[in-house]
């Protein structure tokens, strides 16, 4: 473990990223599933799990340092909420009874 270092640990998360095949070598698994690169999210486990390796063989002397701490978690890009526009908002509460009890509790909850 003495030759990890931190160029090798982000060389390690660009290749899970960009190279891995998704369930490779699961006997299981159609071919269709096995695609390229994993979701931030595994990365981020994986990242996670390695720094906690890490610190446990620094704890029983086994490694120097934890090259995985220097490494930042992956972002998980966003989707955009779809919202709507003042209109559509405007034709939903316009198209309840306000009259009925139901409805005009779900008018007030909108």
């Amino acid at each position: 473990m003495r030759h990890i270092d931190v160029d090798f640990a982000r060389g390690f998360v660009s290749w899970l990223i960009n190279d891995k095949i998704k369930f490779d070598g699961h006997n299981f698994k159609l071919d269709e599933h096995k695609t390229q690169g994993l979701s931030p999210r595994s990365v981020n486990d994986y990242i996670k799990t390695i720094r906690t390796f890490f610190r446990f063989a620094i704890k029983e002397a086994y490694a120097d340092d934890n090259p995985f701490e220097e490494v930042t978690l992956i972002t998980n890009p966003e989707s955009p909420i779809n919202i709507l526009s003042p209109d559509e908002m405007r034709a939903i509460l316009n198209a309840m009874d306000q009259r009925s009890f139901v409805e005009f509790r779900d008018y007030v909850a909108l």
